[in-house]
C-alpha cells in the first residue's frame, strides 16, 4: 500500500475520531483508537471490545440500550466525515452492516430493524454535532500521533469540552 495522502488522513482521524467522541460521549469504552490501516481493509479503527454479557431482554432495557448506543456509536464515525467533508465520504460500509446485525439482534422484522436504524441515525447526527468541538480535538490530535490509547483520547475529549467552542461552531 502506497503512502496516504494528508486529506485521507484527515478524513480517517475525522471519521475516527467520530466514533471515539460520541463512545466516550455515551460512556462507552473503548482499547485504542487510531489511524493507522493494522487490521486488513481497515484505513483506521476504534477497538471497543464487546461487553462480556448482554442481556437483550432485561426488565430495565439496559440491553437493549447497550446495542442501541453501539450502533449509534457505529454511524457516528460516517457522520463526523460527512459533517466534515460537506458530503458523503467513505468507511459506511462495513460500520452500517455492524449496525444492522446488531438491530437484528434486538428484532427479526427487517422493516423494524429499518426504522431503529433510521432512528440511530438521527441520534448519531445529533451526537456528532453537539461533539463536533472535541471530535475536531480529537482528529488533530489523531493526526499527530496516529494512534492513542482511551486514557490519551479522554484527556483530549475532556481538554476540549473545558474550552468554550470556538465561533461559529
Amino acid at each position: 500500500m502506497g503512502k496516504r495522502t494528508t486529506k485521507l488522513d484527515r478524513m480517517v482521524a475525522v471519521h475516527e475520531a467520530g466514533h471515539a467522541v460520541v463512545a466516550m460521549a455515551l460512556r462507552q469504552a473503548f482499547e485504542r483508537v487510531t489511524i493507522e490501516p493494522d487490521l486488513p481493509g481497515s484505513l483506521g479503527h476504534v477497538h471497543q471490545p464487546w461487553a462480556k454479557s448482554v442481556d437483550t431482554y432485561s426488565p430495565d432495557g439496559r440491553g437493549r440500550r447497550y446495542i442501541e448506543d453501539r450502533v449509534i456509536v457505529l454511524l457516528a464515525g460516517h457522520r463526523a466525515a460527512k459533517k466534515d467533508a460537506g458530503r458523503a465520504a467513505f468507511g459506511q460500509g462495513a460500520d452500517r452492516r455492524s449496525a444492522v446485525e446488531l438491530l437484528f439482534i434486538l428484532s427479526g422484522s427487517s422493516e423494524e430493524v429499518r426504522a431503529w436504524y433510521a432512528l440511530q441515525e438521527v441520534r448519531a447526527k445529533m451526537y456528532v454535532d453537539r461533539e463536533w468541538h472535541a471530535i475536531e480535538a480529537l482528529a488533530e490530535e489523531l493526526l499527530r500521533r496516529r494512534r492513542m490509547t482511551y486514557r490519551q483520547a479522554r484527556n483530549v475529549y475532556r481538554e476540549a469540552h473545558a474550552l468554550p467552542p470556538p465561533p461559529g461552531s
